[in-house]
């Protein structure tokens, strides 16, 4: 029969395990969420660059045209990646955040990047489709859209966590820096997988790359990065 020390140390210990579990589900939850809006921008990208090429469009009537539609598009990808971030945020700390003018602005304005970087590198492109087929063109642009969701959802995550910090409602102000862990992990952000930075360090700004995987995590001794 367990005393009453016991039984309130076994009640800690399954409180733990039990907020763990839901901290590392959230965590899966946000990467495949993240992975999910960049794979559907990258589809809405691959429709309007087919429409531009195949029409031989001019620059200015592709943007009249197409351009308040991918705008659209584009920002309820970078929406979804942000309030990822924000409610991974909220899972791991068990505290509220709440969507900020700061937050809003930050989603117009990378929706506005975004759309612009589409269309400045389909026009950088040599375009001579009887020598280069679609595929090969389009990949010249597919790393943008998992850019842009990326730097929602870190974005998203830092500043929800800062916010925390700033108003004394955390007392681990940690953060730690995760990559994928797999063959596909570049030599830049390799040597950074598990640094761990204090509230007020200066951190990498992230995605590092196009393309980059990597996030920013709330840093908890109790999980296994």
């Amino acid at each position: 029969k367990m005393n009453k020390s016991e039984i309130i140390k076994n009640l800690i210990l399954l409180e733990d395990t039990s907020r763990l579990e839901a901290v590392m589900l959230s965590r899966t939850k946000t990467s495949k969420i993240t992975d999910d809006c960049a794979t559907e921008l990258a589809n809405i990208f691959q429709k309007y660059f087919d429409l531009i090429v195949k029409n031989k469009m001019s620059i200015v009537s592709a943007r009249n045209q197409f351009g308040q539609e991918l705008a659209d598009h584009t920002k309820s990808c970078i929406q979804k990646a942000y309030f990822a971030g924000m409610d991974y945020v909220s899972a791991s700390t068990k505290k509220p955040v709440a969507i900020s003018v700061k937050d809003v602005n930050y989603i117009e304005d990378l929706t506005i990047k975004t759309v612009n970087a589409f269309f400045d590198k389909v026009y950088a492109i040599p375009i001579k489709t009887e020598f280069i087929s679609l595929p090969m063109l389009f990949s010249w642009i597919q790393g943008i859209p998992q850019t842009a969701v990326y730097s929602a959802l870190n974005q998203a995550t830092v500043s929800a966590f800062q916010d925390l910090n700033d108003t004394s409602q955390i007392d681990n102000g940690q953060l730690i820096f995760i990559t994928r862990d797999d063959p596909k992990v570049c030599e830049i952000c390799y040597p950074l997988h598990q640094k761990i930075y204090q509230p007020y360090d200066e951190k990498p700004r992230l995605p590092i790359h196009p393309r980059c995987r990597c996030r920013l995590l709330v840093y908890d001794p109790l999980i296994n990065y």
